[in-house]
Parts: C-alpha cells; structure tokens; sequence
C-alpha cells in the first residue's frame, strides 16, 4: 500500500502596499493572542499592561520596513553622480592618512603597522550605504 503524505503549501504572502508583512515583527498580532502573552508578561514581573495597538504598529514597522524606505529615499534624492565623487572624496582621505602615518617621525614602526591596521579596519560611513 502507498501512502501519500500530505503537504501542506506554505501561506501566501500577506502584500500591504506591495510590501510583504507576513515577516512583520509578531507584536502586531491580534488582541486575543496579545492577551495571554501581557498576562504571563505581568505574572512575572514584566510589563502588566500592553501598550496601544497603535503604538506597537508603528514599532513594527519603524524596525522591519526602514531599510526598504531608506532605499526609496537614496533612489530619489542621491544621484549615482554623487555617491561616485563620496567614495573617490573617502578614498583620498584614506590615502592621506595612510601616507600621514607613514610620514611620522615620532611613532615607532609597530605603532604605524597597529595605526594601518586600524586604518584599514576603518568603515566609512559618510555615503550612502549599498542596498
């Protein structure tokens, strides 16, 4: 005998706006799960009281939908001109530090070797960032 197994398919997408919010942060969940979870909250000492659903909606989407809107926002008002003279600016600063350590008579090689390290370890984030 051949059994089949059923699989189950997994939920379609909840789209808002285009925007998938089936991965929305679990805080924004219906009131009748949200009560268990702030009564077990209270019982151990937690938050006796939930905050307005209002407030928890814009929790959620102020932590799950920043870096989509920060994207839109880069998109429209800084022009891939402008991103290229940012890094080319980054990338002379960081030679010139990098020629600056190497020029000082007062630090010994090891501290110069440790300065470029941490030089090289440097994150700029004076741009735009890569999305």
């Amino acid at each position: 005998m051949i059994s089949t197994v059923a699989t189950q398919k997994p939920a379609a997408p909840q789209l808002v706006s285009g925007i998938d919010i089936t991965a929305l942060d679990k805080s924004v969940r219906p009131q009748d799960d949200l009560r268990a979870i702030v009564e077990e909250a209270g019982k151990s000492g937690g938050t006796p009281e939930q905050r307005p659903r209002w407030k928890r909606a814009v929790q959620a989407i102020d932590g799950n939908l920043g870096e989509m809107l920060g994207k839109l926002y880069v998109e429209r008002h800084f022009p891939a001109l402008a991103k290229a003279r940012m890094d080319q600016l980054v990338a002379n600063l960081r030679l010139a530090y990098k020629d600056g350590i190497d020029r000082l008579d007062w630090m010994s090689p090891e501290t110069k070797a440790e300065a470029q390290k941490k030089l090289a370890a440097f994150t700029p984030l004076a741009n735009v960032p890569e999305f």
